[in-house]
């Protein structure tokens, strides 16, 4: 029935009678209402109460009656007889197309009863499931219209090893005059078996029933059980959990027992925390069996909640009215969300405020007994109870649905408009900035503006003891802002306006919880936080290093334009976050994150000091802002007399210029070289670069040198730059760099383009091209330190970058040997010779850059001098020995092992018929791997070219090896008649070979001039047996790809792809290694 612009739908059970006042509420309706619904009599004459629906009221079995008014534009395609998804998706419309509109009052009453409400269970009753998916579905388009979301697949990952723990895990046990089962409870978890260490923790909410004296008695036997009374009374089973999980005494995973339920094996305790470890989340869900008290099995039976997906569980959580048991957390993670103090949902709540930042993992097997009985807190609620109950939840979907949706710099706006338009005090302090005094000043090119700002007095001059922070009352808590102050929810942080600020629209983004100000964890979030604001930059202050509330929790927001991005010589410059927590000890950092055209980039401070020795005589206390060009003087005095010498001292001793290991790198030799200069540069005498320039030879009687102007990044392109020069994938490539360059002569008529770059620069686009952008990040990490390790021991060896070739010519024999060949005019080349390294024209790989950044500074080390660090593309089963392939010395951390968990099971290789053996079989090796989507991760496609590696097979005829040979040898051997090993390494490979023919007889060696001479390219490898067949030609058959010493990629690409971290992957190729962090 049309009523003016509404329409009356009957969605629900039973008949509702003729009902002239909804018709007159829909008829009078405000236009920005899109539904209306009221309480109504039921058949009896009873008044049935509904409740208020809260914006965040997404359940799919909301009640609104049998009878609402629906704005008549949502239902042009509305069915006669609307099935349940079809009203579900109708309520969804409406809200996001204006105001759901309760009227507490009966304004009509049914005429005959319905068949009552959905069960309890009945959203994971098998039964149902077509229709779940469906309803699923409805709210997952809708929280992707509303722009809530929540994308599984960039969940924050966690550190299982953050923090340190007594025990690996605790039962939690709050408990309130629960005689009559926690003692069934407690034992239940005392009964668990586990191979490590755990707790029992039961908070005991002041019960008066001798529930006390039963705790004590238990924990009088057994030390495991830790027995808890709160401080104060009146705690919900909300806040018992808090008071449990921030106990010191607390594992490292808080896993739940209710005190009437019990575990349903001793197994599960073991089952919960292998499952952390397995899957790296943050929490664990299991499942449960509903029985009685005397653990007889009821309906429904087993709730598994297999509704849970990886893919959309958290979006599907906002419909669904619980999420299973037992529920178990990481404690760090919970200790920064905490459990709303309350006794009903306080554990959905707590679930979907991490469901969505991090992942939750599910266990689909009854772990648990969940008891039935009369003493239940929820047995048999009344209608009111119910009612409270669903309020209370949607409370929570409110909260968690505000807190999802996504960030603007158009929303951020409204809001600070609206806060300023109801809070004088704010207002009139952002209208003072337009009075602040300023000056600038110089230091070392860079700019900084000084401003006398009375009003940051509080922040800059406070005492930051722990006394006084103790003292005050922490003026972030809710309870003691300004009650103008109202806050814009995200995630679990709350965006505030500060209410003193240094820049128009300056905000603050606190936690919910008063949680001390660490970054650990939340480098991602604030990666996010910056990704959604464009044009604003947002920033951390660590607790001893700027920080004006050093106890709880918060990021700052400013607009871009009054921070210098440009030049910042004390900053480090990144584009992870997982580069940013590398760094640690956040407490000593002031970290800065902004989105350009998409991507976040990182500054971080490193600090060495809070203040300057001359504070408080000149009260500056260098913050964020300061650093980054913003510098704070709240006295005027002090700022009248700052000079550029005194901001100069101020800044070295509290945050000193940034040194890191450069690197001269030759990337080509030609007698022209054609740059472009994408950016400026400019030479020592001052001339101008930019566009592009050719530099001939003949022109160049001096190193020229070009660095890019203070202010500009740093980008040019180089023409004709060869990449595998001498292997199959020899190309030419026109490629980009950064840092400066060098033009210098060669002493051979030629010019060489020298790129000095820093060493992490150089490592970013070693390890992009090196390995694929889809390697795993475990196996990218593992190179990131080796190439890292490898170049810093040759800067530190003072022989750049190591030893020179090695030529032995001996009456019938030939031993050459090629190590990085001395470069006299740079460190290291930019090819296979050296390490590859291509330029920003491989740092698009974002995954390796993340590699780079979250090993910044690792080496190798054995004995504490840097491991040289040798890599092969594949070692064929068994790694090589070192003087095998180079000068005759050898190191402890390259010695021949067996590529497999079992390391040590090596045949000996170095003879003959073992050495047949090997090659032609196919053993267990982690580089043995037929896995060709692991691979096309693995390696880039240039690699990829190279179909068999682990074993392989080549063939010549005696003509074609005989011209093959004397041309890549520069011998005329006549016509070959024999190749014979005369020497083979730990690994297989042949270190002297005998070649034999119809001229001449001569032993060749080691490893790589022997592939060189048999093939036009390289031979994958020395290790090849060598028979003749029937027709005269030589077969090779053979194993691995390269010198086989050190890491091997394509084992370390299969060892990251089980799952095993960086870290055991390179003490796996490098045995007795460690890893350093040397900056």
């Amino acid at each position: 029935m049309s009523v003016g612009r509404m329409t009356l739908v009957s969605v629900g059970a039973g008949s509702p009678a003729d009902s002239p006042r909804l018709r007159a509420a829909a008829d009078s309706a405000a236009s920005d209402v899109a539904l209306l619904y009221s309480d109504y009599l039921d058949a009896e004459g009873n008044r049935v109460r509904l409740i208020d629906r809260a914006e965040g009221a997404l359940r799919d079995d909301f009640d609104f009656g049998p009878l609402i008014a629906a704005d008549s534009s949502l239902l042009r395609e509305f069915p006669e007889r609307p099935s349940r998804v079809d009203i579900y998706r109708l309520v969804l419309a409406a809200s996001r197309k204006g105001r759901i509109v309760h009227i507490a009052e009966p304004l009509y009453n049914l005429e005959a009863a319905g068949c009552g409400r959905e069960g309890q269970f009945d959203y994971v009753d098998p039964r149902n499931r077509s229709v779940q998916i469906e309803l699923e579905k409805a709210v997952t388009e809708h929280l992707d219209e509303v722009g809530a979301l929540v994308d599984t697949s960039a969940l924050d990952p966690v550190d299982l090893n953050e923090g340190d723990f007594g025990v690996e895990a605790s039962v939690v046990i709050p408990v309130r005059n629960r005689h009559k089962t926690v003692g069934d409870a407690i034992r239940s978890a005392l009964s668990q078996k586990t191979g490590f260490q755990f707790n029992v923790i039961v908070v005991d909410n002041y019960s008066t029933d001798g529930t006390t004296e039963l705790i004590e008695s238990i924990a009088a036997a057994d030390s495991r059980v830790v027995h808890i009374v709160p401080a104060e009374k009146g705690h919900g089973i909300g806040g018992c959990w808090n008071i449990a999980v921030d106990s010191p005494l607390c594992g490292r995973f808080a896993v739940q027992l209710d005190s009437d339920d019990l575990y349903s094996s001793p197994d599960t305790l073991q089952r919960i925390v292998d499952t952390f470890r397995a899957t790296g989340a943050a929490m664990v869900i299991g499942s449960y069996t509903l029985t009685d008290f005397d653990l007889n099995t009821i309906p429904p039976g087993l709730i598994d909640h297999s509704e849970w997906t990886d893919g959309n569980g958290p979006n599907n959580a906002l419909r669904i009215n619980g999420l299973g048991a037992p529920r178990a957390f990481f404690t760090p993670v919970i200790r920064r969300f905490g459990f709303p103090d309350v006794s009903y949902g306080e554990d959905y709540a707590a679930a979907l405020a991490i469901s969505g930042r991090h992942r939750i993992a599910r266990i689909f097997d009854s772990l648990y007994l969940c008891r039935r009985w009369s003493g239940n807190s929820d047995a048999s609620p009344t209608p009111d109870i119910v009612n409270l109950n669903n309020a209370y939840k949607d409370s929570v979907r409110t909260e968690a649905l505000l807190s999802r949706l996504k960030l603007s710099p158009e929303r951020l706006t409204r809001f600070f408009d609206s806060q300023i338009s109801v809070w004088p005090v704010a207002a009139a302090r952002y209208e003072a900035l337009a009075a602040v005094e300023t000056k600038t000043l110089d230091v070392g090119g860079q700019v900084f503006t000084i401003y006398h700002n009375r009003s940051r007095a509080g922040s800059t001059c406070a005492s930051m003891t722990a006394a006084a922070i103790a003292a005050r009352p922490c003026f972030l808590c809710d309870k003691n802002r300004p009650g103008e102050q109202t806050a814009l929810l995200w995630e679990d942080l709350k965006l505030l306006v500060n209410p003193f600020p240094i820049h128009h629209q300056h905000f603050t983004v606190v936690a919910k919880r008063h949680q001390p100000q660490r970054l650990r964890g939340r480098e991602r979030q604030m990666a996010r936080l910056a990704a959604q604001l464009p044009g604003y930059t947002v920033f951390f202050n660590g607790a001893r290093c700027g920080a004006s509330a050093p106890d709880h929790f918060h990021f700052q927001i400013v607009k871009n334009a009054v921070i210098n991005w440009g030049y910042q010589p004390r900053a480090l410059r990144l584009t992870t976050p997982e580069g940013v927590a590398a760094i640690g000890n956040d407490e000593m950092l002031n970290v800065m994150a902004r989105s350009v055209d998409g991507n976040v980039e990182f500054l971080v401070f490193r600090r060495t000091a809070h203040r300057p020795k001359c504070y408080p005589e000149m009260r500056v206390s260098p913050a964020s802002l300061d650093l980054a060009g913003s510098v704070i003087t709240p006295v005027k005095a002090d700022f009248e007399r700052i000079d550029s010498a005194t901001l100069a001292g101020i800044l070295q001793e509290t945050c000193p210029v940034v040194e890191t290991p450069t690197l001269r790198v030759g990337i080509v030799t030609a007698s022209r070289l054609d740059i472009d200069f994408i950016t400026p540069f400019r030479d020592l005498s001052g001339r101008l670069y930019r566009g592009p320039h050719t530099f001939e030879a003949a022109e160049i009687a001096e190193p020229l040198v070009l660095t890019p102007l203070i202010g500009f990044p740093s980008r040019f392109a180089i023409a004709r730059v060869p990449i595998g020069i001498d292997f199959h994938w020899h190309r030419i490539e026109r490629q980009i760099f950064t840092g400066s360059l060098t033009i210098a002569g060669d002493g051979n008529g030629g010019i060489t383009a020298i790129n000095v770059v820093s060493v992490e620069d150089y490592l970013k686009s070693v390890v992009s091209s090196e390995m694929s952008a889809d390697a795993h990040p475990q196996l990218l990490r593992a190179h990131a330190v080796i190439s890292r390790s490898w170049v810093l021991a040759q800067l530190e060896s003072g022989r750049a970058p190591a030893l020179p070739d090695d030529r032995r010519d001996d009456d019938g024999e030939i031993v050459r040997w090629y190590d990085r060949s001395q470069h006299t005019r740079f460190d290291v080349c930019a090819d296979d010779h050296c390490q590859r390294y291509q330029g920003l024209s491989r740092i698009g790989n974002a995954a390796a850059v993340e590699a780079v950044e979250a090993t910044r500074g690792m080496v190798l080390t054995s004995g504490g001098k840097l491991c040289d660090a040798r890599f092969s593309k594949c070692c064929g089963g068994v790694f090589e020995r070192f003087s095998n392939c180079w000068n005759p010395v050898d190191y402890d951390y390259l010695r021949p092992l067996r590529d497999s968990a079992d390391e040590t099971d090596v045949p000996d290789l170095t003879r003959e018929e073992e050495a047949r053996r090997w090659i032609l079989g196919s053993p267990d090796a982690y580089c043995n791997t037929a896995d060709i989507p692991a691979l096309d991760a693995a390696l880039n496609a240039y690699d990829r070219e190279t179909p068999d590696f682990f074993r392989w097979t080549v063939s010549y005829e005696a003509d074609g090896l005989s011209e093959l040979v004397r041309r890549r040898s520069g011998i005329d051997f006549g016509t070959i008649t024999a190749i014979e090993p005369l020497q083979r390494g730990e690994s297989g490979r042949i270190v002297r070979l005998r070649v034999t023919g119809t001229r001449r007889s001569l032993v060749v060696g080691k490893e790589l001039e022997i592939r060189r001479w048999l093939s036009e390219s390289h031979l994958k490898s020395s290790a090849f047996i060598v028979d003749r067949d029937a027709d005269g030609r030589f077969i090779f058959h053979g194993a691995g790809w390269g010198h086989g010493v050190g890491l091997c990629q394509i084992g370390a690409a299969m060892m990251a792809n089980e799952g095993i971290p960086f870290r055991r992957i390179l003490s796996h190729y490098y045995p007795g290694s460690e890893i350093e962090r040397r900056y």
